[in-house]
């Protein structure tokens, strides 16, 4: 009867220890592709540029985009409601952008989506100089000379070659005479927005041409976090960011509310080169509006604070877990630390990194 009476206190308190074990969400960090948005740019033969013209013209988020960066951010008050108050409070939520158009209203759609507020415009945001989350535009010498670099290794020389027959085909009815393969992706992307907004593409882009493009557009993904160069270039300053507000949040053991939620709204391929930079895998596009999410925890019982790796879609409100330290999709703190080891860097070194001597 004794030996009966001690199992169950050893299962009672094993079970009150385990209860009493709760990690408890005090800082989010999210890395964010903009809203829907027109093409970039257009081509002679350009069917649909008065309707890029309607939308506000080339490169802009679209009204569309706009609905889906508020429901993003109301999706994130709605994850995390223990994080934000009632109203815009700037210490709170902070939203980091490049400096384009398309990610600075992205960005403030986001905080405008978390307060629920109707009128997004007065909404500040950070947008870096230089633009370090777009390495790819022409600020940074450096960059461009290891993507070209890359573009003829016999890596990927081989795969931009095979498309030299795609682009001698979209020569004519598109208008390129000189089409490239830059031009490609670029065309790649006109016909993908354009299936986006259900408009009919033309007689001449078939299903499998349609398919042979947003391969060529991969492939450009691929080639920009392809070295380890290029992949700290583009991301490191957006990791070090991340690694320092969590350090602050850590070494202050800041439980309340303030200094909760940072959004950094850039762009797909920056999404691509990070989640590569951190776990060595290579990730699908990401859609407009996809966040890969850093959650900083604390465990209540121990004081000892954890960082979860997950994956938000921009048409979904649920989140995903992404593997970040072995098979699993949070490490210690200090392990998370050791993995952004050598990865991060400041502004100050994004611009030394970029100066070609």
């Amino acid at each position: 009867m004794l030996s009966e009476y001690l199992a169950l206190l050893i299962i009672v308190l094993l079970f009150s220890t385990l209860c009493a074990s709760k990690k408890l969400v005090v800082h989010v960090q999210i890395v964010a592709r903009h809203g829907d948005r027109t093409p970039y740019i257009t081509f002679p033969t350009d069917p649909y540029l008065e309707i890029w013209e309607e939308k506000g013209g080339l490169g802009v988020t679209t009204e569309e985009g706009n609905r889906r960066m508020f429901r993003v951010g109301r999706d994130f008050h709605d994850l995390y409601p223990n994080l934000f108050t009632d109203r815009l409070n700037s210490f709170e939520t902070v939203s980091v952008t490049s400096d384009l158009p398309r990610t600075v209203e992205s960005g403030k759609l986001i905080v405008a989506g978390v307060y629920n507020m109707s009128n997004f415009t007065n909404i500040k945001v950070t947008t870096l100089k230089p633009n370090a989350l777009k390495a790819n535009n022409g600020e940074c010498p450096a960059f461009d000379m290891a993507n070209e670099a890359v573009k003829i290794s016999p890596v990927y020389k081989d795969k931009i070659e095979s498309f030299n027959g795609l682009i001698s085909y979209l020569k004519t009815p598109t208008g390129m005479i000189d089409m490239d393969y830059e031009a490609l992706s670029d065309f790649a992307d006109v016909m993908l927005v354009a299936k986006q907004n259900n408009l009919t593409l033309p007689e001449y882009v078939t299903p499998e041409i349609h398919d042979q493009l947003q391969t060529s557009t991969r492939i450009k993904f691929e080639t920009l976090s392809e070295t380890e160069f290029e992949r700290q270039v583009s991301t490191g300053v957006i990791l070090n960011m991340i690694r320092n507000a969590f350090n602050g949040k850590v070494s202050r053991k800041q439980l309340k509310r303030g200094n909760s939620f940072i959004s950094y709204v850039t762009h797909d391929w920056i999404l691509i080169g990070l989640i590569r930079h951190i776990t060595g895998r290579l990730m699908p596009t990401p859609g407009y509006g996809d966040a890969i999410v850093f959650e900083l925890s604390r465990d209540t019982t121990n004081d000892e604070w954890f960082v979860a790796l997950k994956y938000k879609p921009g048409s979904s409100s649920t989140v995903q877990n992404l593997k970040l330290c072995g098979k699993s999709n949070f490490c210690s703190f200090n392990q998370f630390l050791n993995k952004l080891s050598g990865k991060t860097i400041t502004l100050s070194e994004y611009v030394n990194l970029c100066t070609v001597m």
